[in-house]
Formats: structure tokens, C-alpha cells, sequence
């Protein structure tokens, strides 16, 4: 059997999976700014990939149905951010409050990121992908490529211009070749506020 068939990949259907896509994220991404903000933060803001009209959720299934993979992404993440805390902005406070207590300077890392620049000020039309995940029990069986090979069927066609992704520069080498690998041309290097240094990828569609 192929890799492709035994992978089923498919967009979030209820709620319900979000509890999944958490699990995980907490799994994958430990120690990254939005795990320490929590599981309850997390359940929020992966809801709103769901409800946003540019955003969406990419599932990648076992043959048993379970979760093992997840591509979350946004024609507009900015505009999502706002949305969040425009609807939800009471369970954000609440539930970041312990991470901003432990670590009170994270207020100014998502102070930044709600003052990300407009999709309206910008001038080429993409998506970012915002996270992409694969369950250890299932790395190097091609998971995290076959979720890019859906999102890059999906808008190819399309108006959008190219994908666009950050990752760490720094000690990641396994995952810097791995969207190299899958086409992702590297674009520019940065370093952040908080003096982290990132590698920032597009592929042309």
C-alpha cells in the first residue's frame, strides 16, 4: 500500500478534532511560545482556523483514523489574530494569564503579532502556513510532504502567488532540508525582537 492511500488527508470537520490537533502540538512543538501559553489558548486558536473564512485546518489520518498529522494555515493571519481577540478576547486574557505571570515579557511577543501588518498593506497575494505537525510515531513515512502536496493541489490553480513559512535557523537543519526538499526556496533570514534567528521559505505556485 502507498504512502498517499495509507495517509488519508482531509480538512477538520468538527470541533471535536480540534482535541487532536492540541494533543499533537503540545507533542510536537514543546517549548515553543505558543505551547507555553497552554492547551486551553491553543484549543481557541485552532477553533478560529476553523471559523475564519481565510483560514483552514488540513488533517493527515492513519488507516486506524487517528490523528497524524495537521497543516494549519491562513490567507490572512493577521486578520485572523484580530478576529480571535475581537470575539474571544475574554477566554485569551484568561487563559494567557498564567504564561504571562511565569514569564510576564511574552505580553509583547503577542502584542507584535496583533500588530502584524494587514493583508491590505501588502502587495502580493499567498498563504502561510502557520503549523505543521506529524506524530513522532510516523516520522520519515511522509506525512508532513504529503500535507504540503495537498495545500499545493488546493492553489495551484489559483490567484495566490506562492506558500510562505518561517522556521528556526538555528539547529534544524532536519527540518530547514525537509521544505527544501519539498520545493521551498529560502527567501530571506531574520532574526526576531527576541533575538531568535529564523529562516523564511516560499514556494512559487
Amino acid at each position: 500500500m502507498s504512502r498517499k492511500k495509507y495517509f488519508k488527508i482531509e480538512k477538520v470537520q468538527t470541533i471535536e478534532e480540534i482535541d487532536g490537533i492540541v494533543k499533537l502540538h503540545l507533542d510536537t512543538f514543546e517549548g515553543f511560545f505558543l505551547t507555553f501559553l497552554g492547551e486551553k489558548f491553543l484549543r481557541e486558536l485552532y477553533k478560529g482556523f476553523l471559523v475564519h473564512k481565510e483560514s483552514d485546518v488540513l488533517l493527515a489520518r492513519n488507516s486506524e483514523g487517528k490523528i497524524v498529522g495537521f497543516l494549519a494555515y491562513s490567507s490572512d493571519l493577521s486578520d485572523l489574530y484580530r478576529f480571535l481577540i475581537k470575539t474571544d478576547i475574554l477566554k485569551f486574557a484568561l487563559y494567557s494569564l498564567k504564561a504571562v505571570v511565569l514569564r510576564p515579557k511574552i505580553i509583547l511577543k503577542l502584542f507584535r503579532a496583533l500588530g502584524a501588518p494587514r493583508r491590505a498593506e501588502e502587495k502580493d497575494k499567498y498563504i502561510k502556513i502557520s503549523s505543521l505537525a506529524v506524530a513522532k510515531s510516523v516520522g520519515n513515512q511522509g506525512v508532513g510532504s504529503q500535507l504540503l502536496s495537498e495545500i499545493k493541489d488546493r492553489y495551484q490553480k489559483s490567484n495566490y502567488l506562492y506558500l510562505k513559512l518561517e522556521t528556526d535557523a538555528v539547529n534544524n537543519d532536519r527540518v530547514n532540508h525537509f521544505y527544501e526538499k519539498n520545493g521551498f526556496q529560502l527567501h530571506r533570514e531574520f532574526t526576531t525582537a527576541e533575538g531568535r534567528k529564523m529562516n523564511e521559505y516560499m514556494y512559487y505556485l
